[in-house]
């Protein structure tokens, strides 16, 4: 997989995040620009696997922590408040709330989310 193939796995966590790292250690950190755009598509995605029990919180906030900090990953700018706001609260859940399926559902309607 190149570079963008990883981020774009990562984003829609096709794969577990520490396998998906360890691959984009063979490039390097800095891109110089967003290579792929995180949309709140892909956050709903992650949310819904939370609520559906298919993953826990902790990995919820891993992958946000994650992609939070990545400047090969940009944000939707149409979105960016609200893609910022969220991430910040899902990689963040001592600061601001932990995650719970109340939590998820709101940051998914937040996000355009129907469910």
């Amino acid at each position: 997989m190149d570079r963008t193939e990883l981020l774009q796995s990562l984003v829609e966590m096709q794969k577990p995040i520490l396998e998906l790292l360890d691959q984009l250690h063979q490039f390097d950190w800095d891109s110089g620009e967003p290579l792929i755009t995180l949309t709140p598509q892909h956050i709903i995605l992650v949310l819904k696997k939370y609520v559906d029990g298919q993953i826990g919180s902790s990995t919820v906030q891993e992958w946000a922590d994650t992609i939070h900090i990545r400047d090969d990953i940009g944000l939707d700018p149409v979105h960016e408040n609200n893609l910022r706001d969220v991430l910040h609260e899902l990689a963040n859940p001592f600061l601001v709330q932990p995650l719970t399926l109340l939590s998820a559902k709101r940051l998914m309607a937040k996000l355009g989310g129907n469910d």
